[in-house]
């Protein structure tokens, strides 16, 4: 690969961006396999059981619970497929070992039971994450409009604090989806799984975590409002019927969805190569060993992948 090892622990925002483009052009047909065979029908599948999802919404919290559910068995196997063999094939390439889509759907077998242990902890986690999210969303409504009788302006000690609360909960919510989707990168590579590969993700992303926060919100964002657009036109809402120009435009965002997941997941890789190189570094300058040195540890970390 252009980068070596320790120069991937000093890749900032936009070198990560650099750097995740760089591998996918270098083996476009490869990633283009793994798109159209993992992530794509993912994508198909996810939109169809949304649309069920929105046209029998029901209030009660036990269709809630089981809609969740169902969510989360419908797209088990293939969310981790998708995410198991865009991880496996950057592994390789850094490993520097010949990659091809067949080398890694052989490799998919032998890691999907501990990626999905740790996808189920963190659709738990997501889910428990949810109901509070409701409570806390409604409680801060009650806090944060003023009332009438006693309030006159929407600036006031009460609003401010409860702006403060919104954000610092924001914050939490979004550094507990970093480090949810972080471990699922981890259990591909490393053999761990739930609750060790939450608490691996927690202390390896310290290095990266603000830019693991931008980026979360670039992804974020464009997820938002590629979901909410799609979401408009197949709910009716966008006046009723699809013309030429709404379709082609639908169609443009159909096929853009799923490269845009292909590229957050390599992003969330390189992070993890490059939280891993810092680790490594930190590792080789405080051993007294002088048996131990950087390339050794490297490759010590990708054994339970790459054996």
């Amino acid at each position: 690969m252009e980068k070596t090892q320790q120069e991937l622990q000093f890749l900032g925002f936009f070198g990560i961006f650099k750097e995740s483009f760089r591998i996918i052009f270098s083996k476009p047909k490869l990633f283009t396999q793994i798109t159209l065979t993992f992530i794509l029908p993912l994508f198909i599948i996810f939109r169809l059981h949304h649309y069920l999802a929105y046209t029998f919404a029901s209030k009660r919290l036990i269709h809630s619970i089981l809609w969740e559910l169902s969510c989360y068995l419908v797209i088990l196997i293939p969310s981790t497929l998708s995410i198991s063999a865009v991880v496996c094939a950057v592994t390789f390439l850094y490993t520097a070992k010949d990659v091809t889509f067949k080398k890694i759907t052989g490799m998919l077998p032998k890691i999907w039971k501990r990626v999905s242990i740790t996808f189920a902890f963190s659709f738990a986690i997501n889910f428990c994450y949810q109901i509070l999210d409701e409570r806390v969303r409604t409680s801060m409504v009650r806090l944060l409009v003023p009332l009438q009788d006693h309030a006159t302006s929407i600036i006031n000690a009460k609003n401010i604090i409860g702006l403060i609360i919104v954000y610092l909960y924001l914050a939490v919510g979004v550094y507990i989806s970093i480090i949810r989707r972080f471990a699922t990168v981890i259990s591909v590579i490393e053999d761990l799984s739930a609750i060790k590969a939450m608490i691996k993700s927690k202390n390896l992303i310290k290095c990266k975590i603000g830019v693991a926060f931008f980026m979360y919100f670039v992804f974020g964002n464009c997820f938002l409002v590629i979901g909410g657009r799609i979401n408009r036109v197949f709910s009716g809402s966008d006046g009723g019927h699809l013309d030429w120009r709404n379709g082609v435009g639908i169609s443009f965002l159909i096929l853009l969805k799923p490269i845009l997941d292909l590229v957050a997941i390599v992003v969330g890789t390189v992070i993890y190569f490059s939280c891993k190189s810092h680790e490594v570094t930190m590792k080789v300058l405080t051993t007294q060993s002088h048996q131990m040195n950087f390339k050794s540890t490297w490759w010590s970390v990708l054994d339970p992948l790459t054996e």
